[in-house]
């Protein structure tokens, strides 16, 4: 993995952490800074929504860590 994969690695690890704590807590305001916080490269928003999907299901079938 290249430094610019890695480095947009980390910026949609940290749009997801966001968009699902966003989403848990029911805040509409953060929810939408996260996704305005989402790259702007090919497919970075598919990708963030099925991690954050995967991490809200896996919450919702075993409760919080």
């Amino acid at each position: 993995m290249g430094r610019i994969d890695l480095l947009t690695w980390r910026a949609e690890t940290d749009a997801v952490d966001r968009l699902v704590d966003g989403l848990l807590a029911r805040d509409g305001r953060a929810q939408a800074e996260a996704v305005g916080a989402i790259p702007d490269d090919d497919g970075a928003h598919r990708r963030v929504w099925e991690r954050a999907l995967l991490l809200l299901s896996w919450h919702a079938a075993h409760g919080p860590d």
